[in-house]
């Protein structure tokens, strides 16, 4: 009797397994994130890398009369590519960006008197050119960067200005020009 009720036992707990159901289940775990857009650029006056997480408390060098680059010589510009500052930019932009450079001439005017110092700035793959108060070249790319899709690229070109006549031949008087440059994301 007992091997019969045993047998009897295996037999009900074997079958039980076969009415059972197999328990299924899954669950989903959506994620989503946002990645805000990265566009920035800025002047510095010497080439140390910016720190990227301080960009936004930071101001470009030479970005207004008061702290104007006022370092230009003929033992540094005269003829040659002397660097003034340097431009650092970045963008995660998909379409990448580009920085095109223009500059005005560097004027003094003194009752109705103007004078001119010609210059050439360079950048990167820009150049600009300055003649009797007029730009020859308007508008010249520094460079055009693609974002590769795995890490965003960083541009750090020098900003360089070569004076086409000496500043001790230049009338005498306070000279202002400027070099802009202009960020556009693709």
């Amino acid at each position: 009797m007992k091997k019969t009720i045993a047998i009897l036992l295996v037999l009900v707990i074997g079958m039980v397994g076969v009415w059972a159901e197999a328990a299924t289940d899954s669950k989903v775990l959506n994620l989503s994130t946002t990645i805000t857009a990265i566009n920035q650029m800025i002047v510095t006056a010497d080439d140390t890398d910016v720190v990227w997480a301080d960009f936004g408390t930071l101001t470009s060098a030479y970005n207004t009369t008061g702290t104007a680059y006022t370092g230009l010589s003929d033992e540094e510009n005269y003829n040659q590519d002397g660097i003034i500052a340097y431009i650092q930019a970045r963008s995660n932009n998909r379409g990448g960006f580009k920085i095109d450079m223009t500059a005005s001439p560097l004027t003094s005017t003194v009752g109705s008197d103007t004078e001119y110092i010609d210059f050439v700035a360079k950048c990167g793959a820009a150049q600009v050119t300055t003649l009797d108060g007029v730009v020859t070249v308007d508008t010249a790319t520094i460079a055009t960067i693609t974002y590769d899709g795995s890490e965003m690229e960083i541009l750090k070109e020098a900003i360089t200005v070569n004076l086409t006549e000496e500043l001790a031949q230049a009338a005498d008087g306070t000279y202002t020009g400027s070099i802009t440059f202009s960020y556009t994301a693709s």
